[in-house]
């Protein structure tokens, strides 16, 4: 059985913090999926997650730096927010790079080929 788009936002908005420890991450689609539903994300200071999750919403770490990101998880869970709180960051996460955005991109460049 596959899930549905509102059950999986529904499990992953359950999450308290999100951690990539990729050493290497070209645009971090899974880390803005899990800031899109408001999870905050700890993750190597690498890529573009530095440029495209804003400070408040990203902890992140040196590269190779285990004992720091383990801070950074560490620092999120202190900060005690709640769900609705961190929600109300992520809907720009959604506007920018969510799927409706991209299949738009994608159609209108489809559509001036034909």
């Amino acid at each position: 059985m596959n899930a549905t788009d509102a059950e999986i936002e529904e499990v992953v908005s359950r999450a308290t913090a999100f951690v990539t420890a990729s050493r290497y991450e070209a645009f971090g689609i899974a880390a803005v999926e899990a800031a899109s539903v408001g999870v905050p994300v700890a993750a190597y200071d690498v890529g573009a997650l530095p440029t495209v999750l804003e400070p408040q919403d990203v902890a992140l770490a040196e590269r190779f730096d285990v004992q720091r990101l383990a801070g950074a998880v560490l620092g999120l869970l202190d900060r005690n927010e709640t769900l609705a709180h961190r929600q109300s960051r992520a809907g720009s996460y959604l506007e920018r790079y969510g799927a409706d955005r991209w299949r738009d991109q994608w159609t209108s460049v489809y559509d001036s080929l034909s």
